[in-house]
């Protein structure tokens, strides 16, 4: 649902925010691609509020109530931008190293978090793409020659029917994902 302030900057005809706002003589505004369809519709120009009589067939540009809706628009983009905390809506500026996910600084203190270790966010996102390259540079050199872990594809079929080095392989990368808690992010 739309806050009170967004309301205000909403055309009442499309109930977005106001795209190139005009100013009818009855102080009413509306973008002016809605208003152009709006009187397109209608054999008369007449204002989709009240429906009042327009003087002009050109409206003139409500150019402060543009400016409000520029700035408004670009408010709410930034603030978007910013991830929040589900749980307490403040900012997600550290990193829980314990359980690999951004916590606000309430979540720190709470006693999901007890004497869990923590860094600045944008330290442990550079932290997170350093490794995700590296293991990106180190598939890289094994795909050459249908390598491995530097074994070729004849070592991996000569290993026999009972998986043992298959399993010993897989239970390694589970073991390093887990230590890295998966970095996906």
């Amino acid at each position: 649902m739309a806050s009170r302030s967004e309301e205000d900057l909403c055309c009442p005809v499309c109930q977005e925010v106001f795209r190139d706002p005009v100013l009818l003589s009855c102080s009413h505004s509306f973008c002016k691609d809605c208003l152009k369809r709006w009187w397109i519709e209608r054999p008369t120009h007449e204002c989709p509020v009240c429906k009042r009589r327009s003087s002009k067939s050109d409206p003139p540009l409500n150019l402060a109530l543009k400016n409000l809706c520029e700035s408004f628009l670009q408010e709410r983009d930034q603030r978007a931008s910013e991830a929040l905390c589900s749980l307490h809506s403040e900012k997600l500026r550290l990193f829980c190293l314990d359980h690999q996910q951004p916590v606000c600084h309430i979540c720190r203190d709470s006693e999901k978090h007890t004497n869990h270790r923590f860094r600045p966010i944008d330290e442990a996102a550079q932290q997170h793409k350093k490794e995700l390259q590296e293991t990106l540079d180190r598939g890289r050199g094994g795909q050459a020659g249908c390598t491995e872990g530097g074994r070729g594809a004849e070592e991996w079929d000569d290993e026999g029917e009972d998986g043992g080095s298959e399993q010993r392989d897989s239970s390694s990368f589970r073991h390093s994902q887990s230590h890295r808690g998966g970095a996906e992010s």
